[in-house]
């Protein structure tokens, strides 16, 4: 919780956190890797040696695009509709994101 002067005395502000999800498709490869691609995000591809892998790159992955895209002043996309065979993945915070981006 933060706190910043208000006219009325000390207003207390909760850290509100806003994440964005994103559609992505996961495959298997014919070695047996986890391929994983946003359609929302073209240039965003990952893998992994198993399913759980491959999750936790998406989800670095999903942070890294939108991270260079708010470095880049480019817009993110509106999330598309999930389609079969597709599940949603989570970004960070995107002030935490943000945040970070400032650091480096």
């Amino acid at each position: 919780m933060e706190l910043f002067p208000g006219k009325g005395g000390i207003i207390k502000m909760e850290k509100q956190t806003f994440n964005l999800k994103y559609p992505a498709k996961f495959e298997k490869d014919d070695e047996g890797r986890v391929l994983v691609s946003f359609r929302d995000f073209p240039e965003a591809h990952t893998d992994g040696k198993d399913y759980r892998e491959a999750l936790d790159n998406s989800k670095d992955l999903l942070n890294s695009v939108i991270s260079l895209r708010l470095e880049y002043q480019e817009t993110l996309p509106n999330p598309s509709k999930i389609l079969k065979g597709e599940q949603y993945i989570s970004s960070d915070s995107i002030l935490d994101i943000y945040n970070a981006s400032l650091k480096t």
